[in-house]
């Protein structure tokens, strides 16, 4: 999780391009922030589930 907002964090630094969406200017670091969310999100979850397997395999050992 750290990678992730270490890339974040550089991301914000060095982004300063602007990219259009319906009529509006958006800096496109929010889009890198946004996919970096999704990833960050998901590995979470994937952590989460991995955790919830081994709780649910030691369980049934004993």
């Amino acid at each position: 999780m750290s990678v992730y907002g270490m890339l974040a964090l550089v991301a914000g630094m060095t982004l300063t391009a602007t990219v259009e969406v319906d009529g509006r200017a958006v800096p496109i670091v929010w889009v890198v922030w946004a996919v970096l969310g999704m990833f960050a999100f998901r590995t979470w979850l994937h952590q989460q589930r991995e955790r919830l397997a081994a709780v649910g395999e030691s369980e049934h050992s004993n």
